[in-house]
């Protein structure tokens, strides 16, 4: 029975690739639907090795890491970040964007610099403003979109006249703002700057507010959906996107939101920084993660910079409720760094499943999908009924089915047992199971916990050392998953001693 339904976890998407006319039918359009921010965007545009990472690092006022890495050598940051930002008393949408080569912008910047309201040029002191950067500062101001030069650095100048005020008076952006992100100086003066763009945001947020009650008084369903997701008391479900360099992790998150928001190159490593986006699916609000490729610990030898990258990783799935183990399916079954990757998340308590992508480059889809198969059967013990979904982020084939069957983990990974129903269950497994009579025996089970499922075996004896052993922790742990159905999550089962008999005196 075990077999036959892990083996349909793989075949069942194997069957469904098989279909021509369903793959070359399919659309780019996004699967999920964005959540708009409604809050004042700010956007932090200029050369590399301005600061423009520092001052996103200072402004974030988030509790997951998504902080930016900050290094002396230029193109560090690569992708357009975003993340909640505050300013003394004044909240914010803060987004980061790669620095310009030769005074030009990255294709992916210039989207996310027009979706927001306020442009803070960053310069360093000590270079002043290039010929370069002038192109570039031509380029956003063709926008129509607020302008503000921030001269950074200050404190690596001696005197006010190294500053060449007069060179910043001339591109017509008004008094430079004179900061040191390094000593914290300078900050009122940026914050007394965008005070009235604050207000601004403020008014336009009422005023779209009232728009969108008015639409919905008259029966408008859309505007009933956005009043309906604003009061939504729901939380969000963070779905990590993990696995191997050139596995396909960002053209799957682009493919999903349909934004272009992640980079996708062939060469390794492009991705450095978390990109988290916010969405729904089916009415289940999401936050979808694009994290860094996942790298080998011997290979972190003399490379600091790699190792930054397995812990912003590893934070990220810390902090994540679901994950998708993205692998390449050309090169047959996961390898053993999605396995680590695999126990990782086990480790963590995570739900998680295998995204089997480049399925439609797939020559012989039966035999990889009865290898991967076997694969999670050999080496992921832990989790029963482990399970992969051959996808296609290319041409977006089986994204639904990978989509529905998160929803799923996640209400198993949510699911609660009564004591009621557990003491029942135990009752029945004591009268089919023989246990020997050397085997300590269990008084009941109690759940005590959820994501994951935490699970509580009360012995009756007095002495710690006559605890249950792992091959029959392992039969109690199976049997909880064929009865209450928790397939595909990880479950924790911790022994107590406790007295058989209390002793009053």
């Amino acid at each position: 029975m075990e077999d036959s339904e892990e083996e349909t976890n793989v075949r069942s998407a194997t069957q469904n690739s098989s279909k021509e006319p369903e793959t070359a039918s399919v659309s780019h359009i996004p699967l999920v639907k964005i959540i708009e921010d409604d809050s004042l965007r700010i956007a932090l545009v200029g050369n590399m090795n301005a600061g423009k990472s520092t001052m996103f690092n200072m402004m974030m006022n988030e509790r997951i890491p998504s902080y930016h890495f900050v290094a002396d050598h230029d193109g560090t940051t690569r992708d357009a970040i975003e993340a909640k930002g505050k300013l003394h008393d004044a909240e914010f949408t803060i987004v980061d964007t790669p620095g310009m080569i030769n005074g030009h912008f990255i294709k992916d910047s210039i989207p996310s610099i027009q979706s927001c309201d306020v442009v803070l040029f960053l310069t360093s002191a000590l270079s002043g403003i290039s010929g370069k950067e002038s192109k570039g500062l031509e380029v956003v101001r063709s926008l129509n979109i607020p302008v503000i030069l921030i001269v950074n650095k200050i404190d690596l100048v001696d005197g006010v006249s190294q500053l060449a005020p007069d060179l910043y008076d001339s591109l017509g952006l008004g008094d430079p703002i004179y900061v040191s992100l390094k000593k914290r100086s300078g900050i009122d003066e940026l914050y007394a700057t965008l005070l009235p763009h604050f207000e601004l945001s403020k008014i336009r947020r009422k005023l779209d507010n009232w728009k969108i009650e008015e639409a919905a008084a008259k029966g408008d369903e859309n505007a009933l959906n956005i009043i309906e997701q604003k009061n939504s008391l729901d939380r969000f479900v963070r779905v990590a996107i993990i696995g191997k360099a050139n596995s396909g992790k960002s053209t799957l998150f682009n493919r999903i939101t349909g934004v272009g928001t992640a980079r996708e190159t062939k060469v390794p490593n492009t991705t450095r920084d978390s990109i988290e986006l916010k969405c729904i699916y089916k009415g289940q609000r999401l936050k979808l993660t694009d994290t860094p490729s996942f790298l080998r610990i011997r290979q972190f030898r003399d490379r600091p910079f790699e190792e930054q990258l397995w812990k912003r990783t590893r934070s990220v799935i810390r902090f994540a409720n679901l994950c998708i183990i993205v692998f390449d399916a050309t090169q047959g079954c996961p390898v053993k760094g999605d396995m680590i990757l695999a126990h990782t998340c086990i480790n963590e308590g995570k739900a998680f499943t295998f995204a089997a992508n480049k399925w439609d480059l797939v020559s012989d889809g039966v035999s990889i999908a009865e290898a991967i198969d076997y694969k999670m059967k050999k080496q992921l013990h832990e989790v029963k009924y482990c399970s992969a979904v051959a996808i296609s982020a290319v041409t977006g084939l089986n994204l639904s089915l990978l989509l529905d069957h998160l929803l799923t983990l996640y209400e198993t990974w949510n699911k609660h047992i009564t004591s009621a129903r557990l003491t029942r269950f135990w009752r029945r497994v004591e009268k089919s199971v023989t246990i020997p009579h050397h085997v300590t025996r269990v008084r009941k089970i109690v759940q005590v916990n959820v994501r994951p499922p935490t699970f509580v075996l009360h012995l009756q004896t007095r002495d710690e050392m006559k605890q249950l052993p792992y091959t029959y922790e392992g039969m109690i742990r199976n049997h909880l998953v064929e009865e209450f159905g928790f397939h595909g999550v990880p479950i924790r089962i911790f022994q107590e001693v406790k007295d058989a008999y209390k002793d009053f005196f």
